[in-house]
């Protein structure tokens, strides 16, 4: 059993020691990364590009406690500037993205709102297959829950 302990623990520990070893010598970052880059390279798919931002509108399906949603509210809520947040925020990270330009030069939407959420606990069971998930959020639509929203998601 510590045999076994012991090989678990020694790989990490090699490539710990490597690491360390590396940085000690003041290398910074590994040889093989490139600098890293001002300008996101557009690869042809599809971009979030609303000029008006994105909307984002959650359901709730099936039994989320308060920390759990407290987190992913946080997490959209923090898309905004920081001011005077406490704690981490997505918001620089999101200017970097916002860098990002289709090819017609139109950049990624560098505002995102969580604009409503719901709850729904399970009507429909706890597996739905793709095709559910579609109706499921078209009947929130039919029936006025979400509206139709070209800047939702």
């Amino acid at each position: 059993m510590s045999t076994m302990f012991l090989r678990s623990l020694l790989l990490p520990l090699m490539a710990l020691a490597t690491w360390s070893h590396g940085m000690s010598r003041g290398q910074q970052r590994p040889s093989s990364l490139d600098a890293a880059s001002n300008t996101l390279q557009y690869h042809g798919g599809p971009l979030l590009t609303k000029p008006n931002g994105i909307n984002v509108y959650l359901i709730w399906y099936g039994g989320f406690s308060l920390k759990d949603r407290n987190s992913i509210t946080d997490f959209f809520a923090s898309f905004a500037s920081p001011g005077r947040r406490q704690g981490p925020s997505v918001s620089t990270w999101w200017r970097t993205i916002s860098t990002y330009k289709d090819k017609t030069g139109k950049p990624v939407s560098d505002t995102v709102r969580l604009v409503k959420q719901v709850g729904d606990v399970y009507s429909s069971g706890k597996t739905l297959k793709r095709a559910q998930l579609a109706n499921f959020v078209k009947s929130k639509i039919e029936s006025k829950i979400f509206p139709l929203d070209p800047n939702g998601i």
